[in-house]
């Protein structure tokens, strides 16, 4: 995986830095940016490698972690999503409790937001400490899970294709234990420890 630090959607070409694991963690600190509003990215672009698994049926989860004392930035909380074949997507935007006007979710050509008027209350979650969140698609239903538990599930229309890509982020500085990618037979095809 990569990181880097971006400042409303646009990465700086002096924040891309490939030494991200401190401490036993995928980790950007908040001092690689002089701005007050920036988002960490961590991304795997691998289409040769991801390509055998549909993005129609995929299991994507990370434990994850976002406080403020490390650099977390009020309300904005993880984005968890996988990159499809001509630009589809399946994602999940999770929101601090009380902010989830700001949550997003969707896969392939059906996609919901909070600040376009959606109810995604469900996708408001804490995450001051490790949390394992989890997206999956089967059978054009997108589910999101927060500790095993499934907090929100979606109908959606169209394909998103083979993965050629996975990616989390946070507003501020958000930090990653580990990421897995299973195909539709729960086979491993991607792990990121960060020992």
């Amino acid at each position: 995986m990569i990181g880097f630090v971006n400042n409303a959607n646009c990465a700086e070409d002096n924040e891309l830095t490939k030494d991200i694991i401190q401490d036993s963690r995928l980790y950007i600190s908040p001092t690689l940016t002089n701005e007050g509003l920036y988002w960490t990215t961590f991304r795997y672009i691998r289409p040769m490698v991801l390509s055998d698994v549909d993005g129609d049926a995929f299991t994507l989860e990370a434990r994850i972690k976002n406080q403020s004392n490390e650099g977390e930035i009020s309300c904005y909380d993880p984005y968890m999503g996988i990159i499809g074949e001509n630009g589809k997507v399946t994602s999940a935007g999770i929101m601090s409790p009380g902010f989830t006007h700001y949550a997003n979710v969707g896969a392939a050509d059906t996609h919901l937001s909070g600040t376009g008027g959606d109810n995604l209350t469900q996708l408001g979650r804490d995450f001051s400490d490790w949390k394992t969140i989890k997206i999956q698609t089967i059978d054009s239903t997108l589910k999101v899970y927060y500790e095993d538990d499934q907090i929100y599930s979606l109908d959606y229309s169209g394909s998103v294709g083979k993965i050629h890509g996975l990616q989390l982020s946070f507003k501020g500085s958000g930090s990653i234990d580990w990421v897995r990618l299973f195909d539709e037979d729960d086979s491993l095809k991607y792990l990121q420890l960060n020992d």
